[in-house]
């Protein structure tokens, strides 16, 4: 199942006129170079990722005082929450299905 899979993210690889005008080791040349530069480019763009990241963790550190420490959030005692009435001309009842989802 694993090679079907992989066979058929092979020809995202391909234009069609690639098919029709090139013989079978052309072809398989041109998925092997094209998947080594998708590899190649797929780790430059993490490693990218991961230096841009590095100074704005740091920055965020630096910034609220803490190195690593991690701290307890506070908990709202408030009761914000009560219940609230909703009016019936606010509420759109929707028909259709009457499975959940």
């Amino acid at each position: 199942m694993q090679d079907d899979t992989d066979m058929d993210e092979d020809f995202r690889f391909l234009e069609p006129l690639d098919l029709i005008t090139k013989n079978v080791s052309e072809l398989q040349q041109m998925i092997k170079e094209k998947k080594e530069k998708v590899q190649k480019d797929k780790a430059n763009a993490d490693n990218e990722l991961d230096h841009e990241r590095e100074p704005a963790r740091d920055m965020e550190k630096e910034k609220n005082g803490n190195a690593g420490d991690l701290e307890p959030m506070d908990i709202c005692t408030d009761s914000t929450s009560s219940p609230c009435e909703i009016s019936s001309c606010d509420v759109m009842a929707l028909e259709g299905y009457t499975s959940e989802v």
